[in-house]
């Protein structure tokens, strides 16, 4: 079987969204002196966009374990967020936008760094809570489906619904994960009870 792979389309991520929050990135890379006002949310929104691209790049054999993968990330929300933040990036793009628009290309004028730094301080800080809310659902989403799928991926080929019959069979592959994981030289872990 072909590896299948998750992609923000398949989970209900708009491509719109992504759109916006690249846009916002590139017009604060675009403004050197906006560096220090705004730089840690084009951080942020990398921190949005590298867990979304990890999704990409996971090759799952078996539909089912997809099938899980995609329904746990459905039920994190992790989409509502990502076309959430999207939504606010699209906004704060064009007020930025408006802010500078008395700039010179790519440097903030005198009254456009007092119009981004002083005036609009608490819409800036408002929007960058509002994007670091998006990145931690995302964060925690993808590790979860990462936790999900990689036990599965290292144990066995058996489909994920076959495997969990009790709680000691659902434990089994995250414990051979974990023995395999395990240096050479270390000692063997005592099972947990």
């Amino acid at each position: 079987m072909d590896p299948l792979s998750i992609t923000a389309a398949t989970i209900g991520i708009s491509g719109p969204a992504i759109a916006s929050i690249a846009s916002v990135c590139n017009t604060i890379i675009n403004i050197q002196d906006a560096e220090q006002i705004v730089g840690d949310i084009r951080t942020q929104l990398g921190n949005i966009q590298r867990p979304l691209d990890s999704l990409k790049g996971l090759r799952i054999t078996d539909t089912s374990t997809l099938t899980a993968s995609k329904n746990a990330l459905a039920r994190s929300g992790v989409a509502e967020a990502v076309n959430d933040c999207g939504k606010a990036c699209a906004a704060f793009d064009k007020k930025l936008q408006k802010w500078t628009k008395h700039s010179p290309e790519g440097k903030l004028s005198f009254r456009d760094k007092i119009t981004v730094g002083v005036w609009n301080k608490e819409k800036i800080h408002t929007f960058k809570t509002r994007v670091e809310t998006c990145q931690l659902s995302v964060q925690f989403a993808v590790s979860s489906v990462q936790l999900l799928v990689y036990p599965c991926l290292l144990c066995s080929s058996t489909p994920l619904t076959q495997r969990q019959h009790s709680p000691a069979e659902a434990d089994e592959p995250v414990g051979r994960w974990l023995r395999a994981t395990e240096p050479a030289n270390a000692e063997p872990r005592a099972p947990s009870r």
